[in-house]
């Protein structure tokens, strides 16, 4: 299990990773939910519960992994 600093370093990396990749990732996972790790895409599904699902059946602890839902072109997200 990583420290809480060693986590939000990595999920830092992490997400910049996502950030720079967005429109390739969005073209291939678009209404999908990803899970990242390690700056790739380790599990992909419809939706949070067979993203975990997904997650279990590799043996990859879903707390190590920065996890987002990936908006259609065209779709508004509202936060």
């Amino acid at each position: 299990m990583l420290s809480d600093l060693d986590f939000l370093n990595k999920a830092e990396e992490n997400l910049e990773w996502f950030h720079t990749n967005f429109l390739e990732i969005q073209e291939k996972y678009a209404g999908k939910q990803i899970a990242i790790k390690d700056k790739a895409i380790v599990a992909f599904a419809e939706n949070g519960k067979k993203l975990l699902e997904s997650l279990t059946d590799k043996n990859i602890d879903d707390s190590e992994v920065v996890i987002e839902r990936i908006i259609p072109k065209g779709e508004l997200r509202i936060l």
